[in-house]
């Protein structure tokens, strides 16, 4: 009753309103004459709402569940966009009307006030029955008819006491407060909408994200209270979660500027830098760091190579046990060394990326200690590093990423200790033989397969270093490119005073060190803020993203789908068809919005980047998953925040390029995050679903 209750206030508010100003106008400009059009208009209006209410039940009948949750979903869209139109537009709705009126009486088209009063009421009432039918979801046809008649009359007394003068309601703050209580209701319907669709087979199925009915039932007196309000469910479906959190997410980033926090003006993209006083500068200008964190993790991994290619038994391990439970999984060798690469490590250095950007490569990566290292005898042996050859190719890193991927995946190398210490040996001796040869920094910017991983993933960290542009554009001396006796130039070959990605920066803190202005902040930002126009976009990097998608579908299926066909092949078909649907898409989103293709294929790739970082997780840390019996929830859980990232990426990127085409290049863009949602769910939490509304 409550949600149909407010719903028919402040519709019917918003038709009165716009009655009111129509008739107010037309006294003023002395033109009571019309009256009787507007009347006849506004009747219409009402008596054609009627019809379609009628024609809606109808429907709503004989279809069921499918028009239930199609219903229910456009309700939701026409009302949510209603909303965010009013909230925006409200200061000029009363000017509008006043030049449409202008504009019918000086043609002497007298029905077109008719017209203008049905038209502008009409559309109210068939928000209202939309929504109204979507209400009837979560709600009883008594309820809602009984929200209905107590909103229609508080409707008329409002309406009447406004009209006569004797109450002022201040509409700014009525349509507001009015919107976040619908825009809940909605969020609600969202969910049951999902769950209807569901049970219809429409959407597939999956398991239930938690089972409260024990503690709070739906039946129960504030179950149901909260199931009319906010759509709360003792058993909803996972995807069910997910769509809800998604509609909530995107309501208040629309509304919210998260931005506005940030100084974007001085620094390359929203970013709040750490005071200048704070404890992290004193600790990355210390000359310990990073060599002593590079010298700790290369002894660590040094005793891990000889544990892991001897099979030498340490502590626990010698049984057969971790304290954490039995290491055993897929067969994999009882090894220290396959506990902390595949278990620990890789999953750890991963996920750390989305909060310290690639502060692994930068400060405890042994392989470029090593690679510094083989730099600085080929100095000596060979000539300084001016004099070394230069390696530009930005297509090696990507490809270098994939290509130990299908190895890692083809071969044994995650089961068998021995055959993983000779993986990363052939690296090692890899990295040194390429920093010999070529300048300093070539190794980690442009081959290294762990720096082409975490470099992509770096693009969405909460944590980086950005240059000031007020302090750097007014130095002169430029310490950050040319280096001093407190630390080297950096070693990316970037331009510290003009960084605006964390892609390559290996947050070596070289810049920081060199810098006499305190002019390079490394500071925090919203998740994944560069890529909100994006920043630095790359279109082979974009459309690499998506392909990446493809061969993390492909590590999870092949074996079910063709085993026989060998995994290389199997892969690369994937990343290729996973490309190939990425430009379909963009071809799309180019086509309904009027944006340049290239421009479109160069951003839009971004938008995938979140959730193709929760597949790889899920597809490339199985081991790590299973060993700890997460493999499940830790999946719906990424799948669930990547989604929402993605979603709320994809809004700023269309927005951005496509301006206020931005709807029509995001749907597309929507509905192929959707399908990678949907399939992915489909594997890792299927299951049946029962209406239980």
């Amino acid at each position: 009753m409550i949600e149909s209750f407010v719903l028919t206030l402040r519709e019917g508010t918003e038709a009165a309103l716009i009655v009111g100003i129509l008739a107010a106008y037309l006294g003023k400009v002395g033109r009571k004459d019309l009256y009787r059009y507007l009347y006849i208009g506004t009747a219409a209006a009402i008596a054609a709402s009627l019809i379609v209410a009628l024609i809606f039940g109808e429907l709503y009948r004989v279809s069921g569940e499918v028009f239930e949750g199609i219903a229910t979903l456009s309700a939701v869209v026409v009302l949510t966009y209603m909303i965010l139109w009013m909230s925006r537009n409200s200061r000029e709705i009363k000017g509008e009307l006043h030049e449409k009126v202008d504009s019918i009486v000086a043609s002497r088209r007298v029905l077109g006030i008719a017209g203008l009063a049905f038209l502008s009421v009409f559309r109210e009432g068939v928000e209202t029955v939309l929504f109204l039918g979507g209400t009837l979801a979560v709600s009883s046809f008594n309820s809602v008819i009984t929200g209905l008649m107590f909103g229609i009359a508080a409707t008329v007394f409002f309406a009447g006491l406004m009209f006569k003068g004797m109450y002022m309601l201040d509409l700014r703050k009525f349509f507001k407060y009015t919107g976040i209580i619908l825009i809940v209701f909605a969020a609600g319907l969202t969910g049951q909408a999902t769950r209807a669709l569901q049970a219809a087979g429409i959407l597939p199925g999956t398991i239930a994200a938690w089972d409260t009915s024990q503690i709070l039932s739906e039946h129960s007196v504030l179950g149901s209270l909260l199931y009319t309000l906010f759509g709360y469910s003792s058993q909803p479906s996972v995807l069910q979660v997910v769509f809800y959190l998604t509609y909530l997410a995107l309501i208040v980033y629309l509304s919210v500027d998260f931005t506005g926090y940030h100084r974007e003006k001085d620094y390359a993209d929203p970013f709040s830098p750490l005071k200048s006083q704070h404890w992290f500068y004193g600790f990355v200008r210390s000359r310990w760091v990073p060599n002593i964190l590079f010298a700790i993790m290369g002894i660590f991994l040094a005793f891990l190579l000889v544990v892991g290619y001897f099979g030498i038994g340490i502590g626990p391990f010698q049984e057969g046990y971790l304290k954490l439970g039995q290491f055993y999984l897929k067969g994999n060798d009882n090894n220290l060394w396959n506990f902390v690469i595949w278990v620990i490590w890789l999953p750890l250095v991963s996920i750390s990326t989305v909060f310290l950007g690639r502060f692994w490569c930068g400060n405890l990566c042994p392989l470029r200690g090593l690679a510094n290292a083989a730099r600085s005898i080929s100095d000596k042996l060979l000539g300084k590093a001016p004099n070394a050859p230069y390696m530009r190719a930005g297509w090696v890193l990507p490809v270098s990423f994939i290509v130990i991927t299908l190895i890692v995946k083809s071969y044994p190398v995650q089961s068998v200790a021995r055959l993983g210490t000779y993986l990363f040996i052939s690296i090692f001796v890899l990295a040194v033989s390429v920093s010999f040869l070529f300048r300093r920094g070539t190794w980690c910017r442009y081959l290294c397969p762990i720096g082409g991983w975490l470099a992509r993933i770096a693009r969405l960290s909460i944590f980086g270093i950005r240059p000031k542009s007020t302090t750097c554009d007014n130095c002169s001396t430029k310490e950050c490119l040319s280096g001093s006796e407190k630390a080297a130039t950096c070693p990316m070959f970037l331009n510290p005073n003009q960084l605006d990605s964390n892609r390559y920066c290996l947050e070596c803190w070289n810049c920081v060190k060199n810098c006499p202005r305190n002019g390079i902040h490394a500071g925090l930002r919203m998740p994944g803020a560069e890529l909100l126009k994006p920043y630095s976009p790359n279109v082979w990097e974009s459309v690499f993203i998506a392909g990446l998608i493809g061969m993390y579908m492909a590590f999870v299926r092949w074996e079910v789908v063709l085993p026989e066909l060998p995994f290389p092949f199997f892969a690369l078909g994937s990343i290729i068809s996973a490309a190939s649907l990425y430009l379909i898409v963009c071809a799309a989103a180019s086509a309904l919005s009027g944006t340049k293709y290239r421009e479109v294929i160069t951003n839009f790739g971004y938008i995938f980047l979140p959730i193709e970082f929760g597949t790889a997780i899920i597809a490339m840390g199985d081991d790590s998953l299973e060993f700890f019996h997460i493999l499940v929830p830790a999946s719906i859980i990424l799948l669930c925040a990547t989604f929402i990232w993605s979603m709320l990426l994809g809004v700023s990127i269309t927005r951005n390029h496509a301006g206020r085409k931005a709807i029509f290049a995001f749907i597309p863009v929507a509905f192929a995050l959707t399908g990678i949602l949907l399939v992915w769910l489909r594997w890792f939490a299927s299951g049946n679903v029962i209406d239980l509304t």
